[in-house]
């Protein structure tokens, strides 16, 4: 999309991780790559109850129809207080044409 696609970003984050029992988002400085492509990373982290839950938000941010990668991806399992959390950490980028 055309720059600055970062609104309908947060829309549609707050969409998917609507499914999570909490999350955070952390949107770092924009970056250019060859002058046109704008890159907009944004560190992440949620919890869910199962890693069926967060797949599930993880396969709806591939589908996204903003162009994105994922990295630094790490789940992991916790038992607190006899209750079940599956945290999630990665970093999505998302590529924007610039004007």
């Amino acid at each position: 999309p055309a720059y600055d696609n970062s609104g309908v970003l947060l829309r549609e984050l707050d969409r998917t991780l609507a499914a999570a029992d909490d999350y955070t988002l952390d949107f770092s400085a924009q970056k250019s790559r060859d002058g046109y492509i704008i890159l907009r990373p944004v560190s992440m982290s949620f919890q869910t109850g199962t890693y069926q839950q967060a797949r599930a938000i993880l396969d709806a941010l591939c589908a996204s129809d903003n162009i994105n990668q994922i990295s630094d991806l790490t789940i992991s399992d916790t038992t607190v207080r006899g209750v079940r959390l599956v945290r999630t950490d990665l970093v999505i980028t998302y590529f924007e044409v610039a004007p």
